[in-house]
C-alpha cells in the first residue's frame, strides 16, 4: 500500500451520515490537513463537510458508495481504524484490530 494511516471512527462516521442526507455516492479527498467529504450527485444540490487529519497526502481522491464504509465502521470496535491506499481507481483497504474489508471505488 502507498499511504496508510489511522482515521478517527466517530469523526468518519458522522461526517459520512452527514453528506448521505444528499447522496450515497460520496467523494472523500485527502489533503494535507484535512479530509473532506462532498456529495456526488446529478442533482444540483450539494452536501460538504471535513474534519481536521493530518493525512501528509496532497489532493488524493476516492469516489465510494457510502453504505460499503458505513457497513464497515458498524463493526468497528474501537475509536480509530486504518485506511490503506494505493490510486484513486483502485480498491482501497479498511481495517480494524478484529475486521478488514475491500471497498471499490466509483470509477
Amino acid at each position: 500500500l502507498k499511504h496508510e494511516f489511522l482515521l478517527p471512527k466517530k469523526a468518519m462516521l458522522d461526517s459520512i451520515r452527514m453528506i448521505t442526507t444528499i447522496s450515497q455516492d460520496i467523494k472523500i479527498e485527502f489533503k494535507n490537513d484535512t479530509i473532506q467529504f462532498n456529495s456526488f450527485s446529478t442533482d444540483n444540490v450539494e452536501a460538504k463537510t471535513e474534519i481536521e487529519l493530518q493525512t501528509g497526502l496532497n489532493d488524493f481522491a476516492i469516489l465510494i458508495n457510502s453504505k460499503h464504509m458505513l457497513d464497515f465502521l458498524s463493526q468497528v470496535d474501537h475509536d480509530t481504524f486504518t485506511i490503506g491506499l494505493n490510486e484513486t481507481t483502485l480498491p482501497f483497504l479498511v481495517k480494524d484490530e478484529n475486521f478488514m474489508t475491500i471497498i471499490m471505488p466509483i470509477v
